[in-house]
């Protein structure tokens, strides 16, 4: 963790940066899918067949998804074709990377969310931090994270909320 003015600087610098879009894969998420791409399309015809886009779609999970799954995500999104272009393979893997983000936060608000409610406070935050790490969590920390997440000591934080904070300082 970081130290406590090093976290506002680094938060500072990063807000700057740009906004957060949570619904769109990573810069280098979406080269890898394209050297990926290249790499299967050898005639350069511009599509890879469906056996190609579930290599590159177990990529982009992770390698969690099962074939039913891919099979899902596919037919849900392209229906059943013979051969996808690279457009229709960015789609498919933004829908994935999209859903496995949101099912992360959600595992990830579990841990600040004693009470099982589906949200927490920036207290709750505030002491699971405090238990958590070496660096003490000051009450400046914590008014930098909110202002970070766009909320206030009052608003109820979502795991929408802890995926702004982390494309923040991910980002």
């Amino acid at each position: 963790m970081h130290s406590p003015s090093s976290f506002r600087e680094q938060n500072t610098l990063k807000k700057k940066i740009k906004e957060d879009n949570t619904n769109s894969l990573p810069e280098r998420i979406l080269n890898d899918i394209k050297d990926a791409f290249d790499y299967f399309d050898e005639d350069k015809a511009g599509y890879v067949s469906i056996s190609h886009l579930k290599a590159i779609l177990q990529y982009v999970g992770g390698g969690r998804l099962s074939r039913r799954e891919l099979e899902g995500y596919i037919s849900s999104i392209l229906g059943t074709p013979l051969k996808v272009k690279l457009s229709e393979v960015q789609e498919v893997a933004n829908r994935i990377w999209y859903d496995s983000r949101e099912s992360e936060f959600k595992e990830l608000l579990k841990v600040f969310d004693r009470r099982d409610r589906g949200e927490t406070t920036v207290e709750e935050m505030k002491n699971i931090l405090q238990s958590r790490i070496v660096v003490p969590v000051t009450e400046e920390d914590m008014e930098e994270i909110m202002d970070l997440m766009g909320v206030d000591s009052e608003t109820p934080i979502s795991s929408a909320d802890l995926a702004k904070l982390e494309s923040l300082l991910s980002g």
